[in-house]
């Protein structure tokens, strides 16, 4: 296994490590970890779970207006912050997002929770071809699967926008909002995200089970 693959299975790791564990102290721990391994993938999961903890305080009467406010927010937020580190990390001059609300911009984030944002970028970001890169999907079809699932199951009912589902949603919606204002995409970097949303999916699947075994047994 190659360094890289190991560094993205380590920040998989911890980032899960901060959305599943209770101790403030081991979150801590594993949020600083992630920060050192990937520093805007840090950022986007301290985002999200400070929205899931402003969300929590809504009542449930407005509830869709307020994580549809909060999607947008969190998309321009990220494509900000591409300029904020870029500025802190070169001393360059602070400059402005750029094209945050075009359609190429939506369609690479459809791209991005399907795994297929291959299909937005050119040849000179993608070396491989397009039916390479399908075939890869279809093999390793939890790629587009695992984020699917999650957003099916979040969106079926508000009972599951737990504050664990909120950080997730809205971190990965921030982190995306970074990455598109670059020329870099690729599905590993979203390895991070897809650990948490398959944890999450198979955790509501199993929920609504138990819910209908429940509800003919009684």
């Amino acid at each position: 296994m190659s360094t890289l693959a190991l560094r993205d299975l380590a920040i998989g790791f911890f980032s899960t490590v901060f959305l599943l564990e209770k101790n403030r102290f081991g979150r801590m721990i594993a949020l600083l970890i992630t920060l050192l391994l990937r520093p805007h993938l840090a950022v986007a999961l301290l985002f999200g779970w400070i929205v899931s903890l402003i969300i929590k305080r809504y009542s449930r009467h407005l509830f869709i207006p307020i994580i549809s406010a909060f999607a947008i927010v969190s998309y321009v937020l990220g494509s900000y912050s591409y300029y904020i580190g870029q500025s802190i990390r070169t001393s360059a001059p602070l400059t402005g997002a750029k094209e945050v609300f075009n359609q190429s911009k939506f369609t690479r984030l459809g791209a991005n929770f399907l795994g297929l944002q291959f299909l937005t970028l050119g040849e000179d970001v993608v070396s491989a071809s397009h039916s390479t890169l399908f075939l890869s999907r279809i093999i390793f079809f939890d790629t587009f699967t695992t984020p699917l699932l999650f957003i099916v199951l979040l969106f079926a009912f508000s009972a599951n926008w737990t504050q664990m589902r909120t950080t997730v949603f809205y971190s990965f919606l921030f982190f995306y909002g970074l990455i598109s204002q670059t020329d870099w995409n690729s599905s590993r970097q979203n390895i991070p995200f897809f650990v948490s949303m398959g944890l999450l999916a198979v955790v509501g699947i199993e929920t609504r089970r138990q819910a209908k075994t429940t509800g003919f047994v009684s």
